[in-house]
């Protein structure tokens, strides 16, 4: 099983059980609503490789796409029904209690 995506650095050990406690929690809920798709924690930008391509051969970079201070420290894919529904369950993060900001949009659906 993987934790539910919010990320906590704040470096406390305390927060930190607490927070991994509060994801499993809430992956369990929300696998119990039924809305739970998958999910997963990603490894620091330093780990990050990015791909493009130019004259039809593949350029690698190491690093992320883009520079910034705030970076995606996982990814959670619920199925609801509508956004204030999925907003309900992004605003049970842990992160977005200890003041993280929690991204929330669609996917695109063909």
């Amino acid at each position: 099983m993987s934790n539910f995506d919010c990320p906590i650095r704040d470096g406390s050990e305390r927060h930190t059980c607490a927070a991994v406690l509060e994801r499993k929690w809430l992956r369990q809920a929300a696998q119990a609503a039924g809305v739970y798709v998958g999910g997963n924690q990603l490894r620091e930008t330093s780990t990050a490789t990015t791909v493009s391509m130019h004259e039809g051969k593949r350029v690698l970079s190491d690093g992320p796409f883009a520079e910034t201070k705030e970076v995606l420290g996982g990814y959670c894919m619920l199925d609801c029904s509508n956004l204030d529904e999925a907003l309900d369950w992004a605003a049970k993060c842990p992160a977005a209690r200890l003041g993280f900001k929690i991204e929330v949009r669609p996917v695109v659906e063909r």
